[in-house]
């Protein structure tokens, strides 16, 4: 699955960047299409790179924050390409947004 793959992906980056590169890691630019994706898989990818950033952050590993891609407001219309979030319009992933980022900022 894309999540299986997803989890792997992310395992292995972090794993080369902290044993290899011994750099902290940003994990910039994910997202999920809505356009090709319900709102509960898009949750899943969300909360999945969070859990992710914050298990390594809290243990000291290379994952220590992340940003998705874009954060639009919603007068931005003609730009949308259906990896927009818009709190206002997507609640349960602006939920999960804020939750990690409160989370991260705890450590």
């Amino acid at each position: 699955t894309q999540i299986s793959f997803l989890n792997n992906w992310l395992y292995h980056h972090i794993q080369e960047t902290q044993n290899i590169l011994q750099k902290p890691l940003i994990l910039a630019e994910f997202g999920k299409s809505s356009k090709t994706s319900s709102a509960n898989q898009r949750d899943k990818l969300f909360n999945t790179v969070y859990y992710t950033i914050y298990s390594s952050a809290r243990s000291g590993g290379a994952a220590i924050g992340g940003m998705f891609w874009p954060l639009f407001t919603d007068r931005m219309d003609s730009l949308r390409d259906g990896y927009e979030v818009i709190f206002s319009e997507n609640p349960s992933t602006a939920a999960i947004i804020t939750e990690e980022s409160q989370k991260l900022n705890r450590i």
